[in-house]
């Protein structure tokens, strides 16, 4: 189902829908339900790769309508073995055995003050508890959220499975000598060492605490020159983060880049002295892997799935704790044998996440669930 590829879940969705397609065995079958009122183009692999069924409807009146009047069933235009879903959307079939979802985490249950009335709004419509209940097999991106969905909705074991996702391999170590690297320092003014972080500036983030850390960090002297750069959109508690910025005594040395290119992010991890993801709350967690391939070190908390998708690879903190974040980013900035060591353990633990394993891996659940 490729109605999602460009939005909610995009970089799941659009590296496994293009691995999956580029790795077909003959034999196979690919049709993607492509649903939008205004379309992006789609890969020249996935429209010679696959059949493609094109609707202009608004998604929105679409949401509504499956959640109301259970219309449009897909299966009166599509028939297929298996239905699958990268993500939560209302899907009307006549047995939704065939029905395949991936789920990437619960935190719109346990914690619905990370999410504004629109997005709150969103997951009701989708009805996502009977989607999960009665879909016949569920793909969870970690261990922590296939524990999470079997325990909360008291669903039995072999109904889920964890596939990990893979990362972006365009994110990789860049030479210091790089003349484009070289150029992009110049022309973004980064001449002076940072702290970056890079993901939605919302309050599932955690973002006010980094702010707070950065605040004290700068009483050290060895600190006096850093930056803290803060990449991304803002999200739902975005107006706090700014209020407590432009609060902070140091305000000049906080820079807001809203949201960049992948070029852009490949630079900003290579320049980095640290990546710092002190996130409540994540299904899989893709920043602090991409920042890994760069070879950046990583500070993380140690909250859901982050513990099990960078273990020792990264150090990790207590999220709330202003006076922990402080003192591991001290640790590793200011030790380069420790630095190094985080490095080296970066690039080992993100040989652990392919997309064709990704793949091969969702294959054989679609395989089992045709059974």
């Amino acid at each position: 189902m490729a109605r999602r590829v460009f939005w909610g879940i995009p970089a799941y969705a659009y590296f496994l829908i293009d691995e999956l397609l580029s790795s077909k065995a003959a034999g196979d079958q690919f049709i993607l339900f492509y649903n939008a009122f205004r379309k992006a183009p789609l890969p020249d692999l996935w429209r010679k790769s696959a059949d493609i069924v094109e609707k202009s409807w608004p998604n929105r009146l679409l949401d509504l309508s499956l959640r109301f009047s259970g219309e449009p069933r897909l299966d009166r235009f599509i028939n297929a073995d298996v239905y699958f879903s990268p993500h939560f959307n209302n899907m009307s079939l006549a047995d939704f055995s065939k029905r395949v979802i991936t789920v990437h985490d619960l935190s719109f249950i346990h914690h619905p003050d990370f999410f504004s009335p629109r997005q709150k709004f969103w997951h009701w419509l989708q009805n996502y508890r009977r989607q999960i209940n009665f879909a016949g097999r569920l793909i969870a991106v970690s261990d922590f959220t296939k524990s999470d969905l079997i325990n909360y909705f008291s669903l039995p074991p072999e109904k889920v499975s964890r596939i990990y996702s893979g990362i972006n391999p365009f994110y990789k170590k860049l030479s210091e000598n790089d003349p484009d690297f070289l150029k992009f320092k110049k022309t973004t003014r980064l001449n002076n060492p940072f702290i970056f972080y890079l993901g939605l500036l919302e309050r599932r983030k955690n973002i006010g605490v980094l702010i707070e850390a950065f605040n004290s960090l700068k009483k050290n002297p060895k600190f006096r020159s850093f930056k803290l750069i803060l990449a991304g959109a803002f999200g739902w508690g975005g107006a706090e983060i700014s209020s407590l910025a432009k609060k902070s005594r140091f305000a000049k040395d906080i820079r807001f880049l809203g949201a960049i290119s992948h070029n852009d992010a490949l630079r900003l991890y290579n320049a980095a002295e640290v990546f710092v993801y002190p996130s409540f709350f994540e299904g899989f967690g893709f920043p602090p892997l991409e920042a890994q391939s760069c070879g950046t070190p990583v500070i993380a908390s140690n909250r859901a799935s982050l513990p099990e998708i960078l273990g020792e690879s990264a150090l990790l903190v207590e999220p709330w704790k202003i006076g922990d974040l402080v003192s591991a980013i001290e640790t590793v900035v200011l030790n380069p044998g420790i630095k190094k060591r985080f490095v080296l353990a970066g690039f080992k633990n993100i040989k652990r996440f392919d997309w064709k394993k990704t793949a091969r891996e969702t294959l054989r659940v679609f395989y089992e669930s045709r059974a």
